[in-house]
């Protein structure tokens, strides 16, 4: 299998993992399996995307 790389959704937008991405390692076996996120990712778009956008904690219904 090969290395997965982790899309960022950000103000809207799908963003792949560039410069500065991290990488995510398998818990069991350590070997780097992923890498995702950039240095270049905005997140004061991030916050203001999910203030005017996203859903109050009220209205996230997880395992409904």
């Amino acid at each position: 299998m090969g290395l997965l790389d982790v899309s960022s959704f950000v103000g809207g937008t799908w963003i792949a993992p560039g410069d500065g991405a991290r990488e995510i390692e398998n818990a069991v076996t350590g070997e780097i399996m992923a890498r995702a996120g950039n240095s270049a990712l905005d997140t004061a778009a991030m916050l203001a995307h999910a203030r005017t956008v996203g859903s109050s904690p009220a209205e996230c219904r997880i395992g409904r």
